[in-house]
C-alpha cells in the first residue's frame, strides 16, 4: 500500500465537492490523498455551448483523467458516473470502477424566476417560457409535456448556469438535484420544483459518484469495496444494461433510472426515436435485477415494433382526456384508438354553511370544483391548512389561488394518510367529497383525528356499451360500477385501477383469471408508463 495517493479530478466546485467526498471516505481506512485537477475535453472544447449534444457517458469530460490514470499519474480517478463511458465497465479495460457512492436523489429540478411561475400549469411552468437546457434528454421530456415551451441552450458548471439564469437569459433551468444540493447554493429567491421520476427520467448514473482505479491494484480495490454501495451498483448495472441495447449516450434523449423500494427494483425509461417526437414513458417493477434489464430490453424491442408497424389496438380510460393529454399523445404515436368515455356524472349538493376545521383535505379534483363554485363565502380558507391526495388535485387548488400544505405520496393510501397523521392529529380535518365516497383516508385516521365527512356533490352513474378493447383503465370505482351494468371484459385484456379502491370494486366483478394492474401515482404519466409496460404485441 502507498503512504500517498493522487486522486485525479476535473477543476469544476462540483467535481471538487466530489473529489473531496472520497478523500474524506478513504480517511476513515486510514489512506491519505491529495487532488490532481485535470483539464477535459470538455472543459477545453466550447464548440458545444450551443448544441443540444453534451455526450453524457460517452467519456467527454472523463478521458483525460482516465489516460492519466492509465500513466499513473494518479491513482484514483472520481466521477460524475452519469458521465462515465460504457467501455469502463468492460472486463477487458484497464481500468475498473472499484466504487460507488450512496446515490444522491436522482431527479432533475426545476428553477424559476417567480414571475415565471404558473402553478395551473403543467410542471407550473407559464406558458410560452424560456427554459434552459443542453441536455437532449431534458429537452425532449420537457417538449413532449409542454411543447408550448422555448427550449433554449445551458451551458458551464453549475454555479455558471444558474448565474446566467440571474441575469435573466432565461425564464427557468434544468438541472440534475445532486449537484446544486451537493453544492449547497442558496435558491431561496426563485421557485424550485423537484421534478417526480417520471415526469423527467433522470440519465443513467445521475446521482451516483464513481471511482476508477487501475485493476491490478487489488488492495485498493478491496479498501474501496469497503464503502462502495452496493445497491448503487446493482442499479447502475441494470441502467446501463439498458442504455447498451439501446445503444445511447446524452445525443439520443432517453433517459433511464433504476431503484429498490419495498423489495422490489423499478425501472424507469424514457424512449424516443426521434428527437422531434414525444418521449414514450414505461415503468416496470421485478424483484430480479437480472430478471427486470430482460424485462427492459424487451419492454424496448416492443415500442420500437408499435412505432414501425402498424398494430392495432383500442384502449379505454373512463374519463375525457384533453387534447394535450400525455396518454392521448402516445396512443396516438402508436396509431391506437382511444375511447375516453366517462361512465358518472356529477351535480353539486346544496350547501349553506362549511363546518369549522382545522385541516381541509380534498382527495379528487372533483371535491376541489364543487368546493370552489357552491357560492358559499370561502375567505375565511386563508386561516386553514389544505391537503390534496395527489399532485394534480394540488395543482387543481392552484386554478382557485390555494396552494396545498401537504401533498400525499404517490398512489399509497396507507402511506397518505399515516403521513398526514404526523401533521393532523388530534385536529378537525374537513373531507369535502362525493356522497358515495369509500372514505380511504378518513378511516385510517378517523381513532387519532376529528373526521368530518362533508358531501358537496353526488355522483350519477351513465352506463355507456363500449367495445372490446385490448386495455381498461378505470379512474374511480363509481366508473367500474356504471361499466359491468352492460359491460364485460375478456380475460386476455389488460386492465388498470387507478387506486386501491378503484381496485377494490373491479375484483368484486372479475375472477382471478384477471390481474388488476394499478400506476405508481394518480396521474396520467403513471398511467402511460403502466399501460405501455402491460400492453401485449
Amino acid at each position: 500500500m502507498k503512504n500517498n495517493y493522487i486522486i485525479g479530478t476535473r477543476g469544476s466546485d462540483l467535481a471538487l465537492w466530489q473529489a473531496r467526498y472520497i478523500q474524506q471516505l478513504l480517511s476513515q481506512y486510514n489512506i491519505s490523498s491529495e487532488l490532481k485537477i485535470i483539464v477535459t475535453s470538455g472543459d477545453k472544447n466550447q464548440s458545444w455551448l450551443s448544441h443540444f449534444d453534451k455526450s453524457e457517458g460517452k467519456n467527454f469530460f472523463t478521458k483525460e483523467i482516465e489516460d492519466a490514470l492509465i500513466q499513473k499519474e494518479i491513482d484514483i480517478a472520481v466521477h460524475s458516473f452519469k458521465d462515465v463511458d460504457s467501455s469502463a465497465l468492460d472486463e477487458n479495460n484497464p481500468l475498473l470502477i472499484a466504487g460507488y457512492t450512496e446515490r444522491h436523489l436522482p431527479n432533475d429540478i426545476l428553477i424559476l424566476h417567480p414571475e415565471s411561475v404558473d402553478k395551473s400549469k403543467h410542471l407550473n411552468i407559464k406558458l410560452n417560457a424560456k427554459i434552459g437546457t443542453s441536455s437532449s434528454r431534458r429537452a425532449a421530456q420537457l417538449k413532449t409535456l409542454r411543447p408550448d415551451i422555448e427550449i433554449l441552450p445551458l451551458r458551464g458548471n453549475v454555479p455558471t448556469r444558474i448565474e446566467k439564469f440571474k441575469q435573466h437569459q432565461y425564464d427557468g433551468i434544468l438541472l440534475a438535484r445532486a449537484g446544486v444540493e451537493r453544492l449547497q447554493i442558496n435558491l431561496n429567491d426563485f421557485f424550485v420544483y423537484p421534478v417526480p421520476l417520471h415526469f423527467l427520467v433522470p440519465a443513467a448514473g445521475q446521482g451516483i459518484i464513481a471511482i476508477q482505479i487501475r485493476r491490478e491494484d487489488k488492495d485498493l480495490h478491496n479498501i474501496i469495496q469497503q464503502f462502495s454501495n452496493k445497491e448503487s451498483e446493482i442499479c447502475s448495472r441494470v441502467e446501463r444494461s439498458i442504455m447498451n441495447f439501446i445503444g445511447g449516450g446524452c445525443s439520443v434523449p432517453i433517459g433511464v433510472l433504476c431503484y429498490q423500494e419495498n423489495q422490489k427494483y423499478r425501472l424507469y425509461i424514457s424512449y424516443t426515436d426521434n428527437k422531434e417526437k414525444d418521449s414514450i414513458l414505461s415503468i416496470l417493477e421485478n424483484e430480479s435485477p437480472e430478471s427486470l434489464i430482460n424485462k427492459g430490453k424487451s419492454n424496448l424491442i416492443k415500442i420500437q415494433k408499435f412505432l414501425q408497424q402498424t398494430t392495432y389496438k383500442k384502449i379505454f380510460i373512463s374519463k375525457k382526456l384533453d387534447a394535450s393529454s400525455y396518454l392521448r399523445k402516445i396512443i396516438k404515436r402508436f396509431q391506437w384508438e382511444i375511447i375516453d368515455c366517462p361512465l358518472i356524472e356529477t351535480q353539486p349538493l346544496s350547501i349553506t354553511e362549511i363546518p369549522d376545521c382545522d385541516w381541509i383535505f380534498f382527495n379528487s379534483k372533483n371535491a376541489v370544483k364543487y368546493f370552489f363554485e357552491n357560492n358559499v363565502d370561502v375567505s375565511w380558507l386563508k386561516q386553514k391548512k389544505i391537503a390534496a391526495i395527489s399532485d394534480g388535485t394540488a395543482q387543481y387548488l392552484e386554478k382557485y389561488g390555494f396552494s396545498a400544505h401537504f401533498v400525499g405520496s404517490e398512489n399509497n393510501i396507507q402511506l397518505t394518510a399515516q403521513n398526514f397523521l404526523n401533521v393532523c392529529k388530534n385536529q378537525k380535518v374537513l373531507f369535502p367529497c362525493s356522497s358515495i365516497s369509500k372514505k380511504s383516508i378518513e378511516k385510517i385516521i378517523e381513532s387519532q383525528c376529528n373526521v368530518i365527512h362533508f358531501p358537496i356533490y353526488k355522483t350519477i352513474e351513465k352506463p355507456v356499451k363500449i367495445d372490446d378493447c385490448d386495455a381498461y383503465i378505470f379512474t374511480s370505482a363509481s366508473n367500474v360500477r356504471a361499466f359491468f351494468q352492460v359491460n364485460t371484459i375478456s380475460s386476455s385484456s389488460k386492465i388498470i385501477a387507478i387506486g386501491e379502491s378503484t381496485k377494490k370494486e373491479l375484483e368484486h366483478f372479475l375472477n382471478s383469471t384477471h390481474h388488476i394492474h394499478t400506476p405508481i401515482a394518480f396521474d396520467e404519466m403513471a398511467i402511460t408508463g403502466l399501460l405501455v409496460n402491460v400492453i401485449e404485441e
